[in-house]
């Protein structure tokens, strides 16, 4: 599948060391194969970046360039995003955190999807959580949702002014848009979706 884009999927991470090896694993295990890794870790004061850099060492050969880029200090999520993107070489970027699971086909799925129009693709999330000693699942995405994204940009501008809601775990984004529209705001230290999605709607970019 060579001759399809490259897709790089980057990871980032903060102290992420108890969830990240399934992260990383569920990366492996996609069945789109054209893929580099990237992890950006923000300064994590724990074990995180060796962890990371062990499991790249040991599974280098199933991707096309793995890398792991680790801050010296802590910067706030925008800012990782932005040092991460800033090493990504591929067409495409899914950007994930270091406690997501991407389902197999995830990239697989997203890439049938492109259009020369599409730059911004969103995936559907399961969201997972204890509840009572049980693990349920809930869907982030759903049905009154949908009609969202067959709004205008502009329409879908206006509609994330008002009423946000976390589609950012699903989003599929084409590496150029950053270059033409620039990287996510990092005044906003701990939230670098919604001002990046705001961003791209205004400058005629439908989700």
């Amino acid at each position: 599948m060579d001759e399809q884009p490259l897709v790089s999927i980057l990871v980032i991470t903060y102290n992420s060391s108890e969830y990240v090896i399934e992260t990383l694993e569920s990366a492996k295990k996609q069945t789109y194969r054209n893929i580099e890794l990237i992890v950006s870790d923000d300064g994590s004061k724990d074990n995180t970046v060796s962890i990371c850099q062990e499991w790249i060492n040991e599974n280098t050969k199933y991707f096309k360039r793995c890398c792991i880029d680790h801050g010296e200090i802590n910067r706030g999520i925008p800012a990782n995003c932005n040092k991460g993107i800033k090493q990504c070489c591929g067409e495409w970027v899914k950007l994930i955190a270091g406690d997501d699971i991407l389902a197999p086909t995830c990239i697989e799925d997203l890439v049938n999807a492109i259009s020369e129009e599409k730059d911004i693709i969103v995936g559907q999330i399961q969201a997972f959580y204890i509840h009572n000693g049980k693990e349920k699942k809930a869907q982030l995405i759903n049905n009154n949702r949908i009609p969202f994204f067959k709004r205008t940009a502009e329409r879908q501008h206006k509609i994330l002014l008002i009423n946000s809601f976390n589609f950012s775990p699903g989003a599929f984004v084409r590496r150029g848009l950053y270059d033409r529209i620039g990287l996510y705001d990092e005044k906003y230290t701990m939230i670098e979706d919604l001002p990046f999605w705001l961003k791209a709607t205004k400058n005629d970019t439908k989700i």
